[in-house]
């Protein structure tokens, strides 16, 4: 819901010249996450930092994922039919 209305919000202000961000991070390794079972692989907090700040600096893009093997991932994810989801077993 947030990244629809960050969209909408970035299309309504696009003409006043104002950038909308949405920034989507994996897991980030912080002390409310050390205690979970592979949080060693967690992504450094500094690189997420680095990665914002990098993608303010150039101006791009809308959509932000930190780590950049997010993007991917989360293209193969979004387009998985839902149907297919129900029946798995998390």
């Amino acid at each position: 819901m947030l990244a629809l209305f960050l969209q909408s919000l970035r299309c309504r202000l696009h003409p006043a010249g104002v950038r909308v961000i949405t920034i989507k991070p994996g897991p980030v390794q912080t002390p409310m996450t050390d205690h979970l079972a592979n949080s060693a692989r967690f992504a450094q907090p500094e690189r997420v930092a680095r990665d914002v700040t990098r993608a303010l600096e150039r101006g791009s893009p809308d959509i932000l994922y930190t780590p950049w093997f997010w993007r991917p991932i989360m293209t193969a994810v979004r387009h998985i039919p839902e149907p297919f989801f129900k029946r798995l077993a998390f």
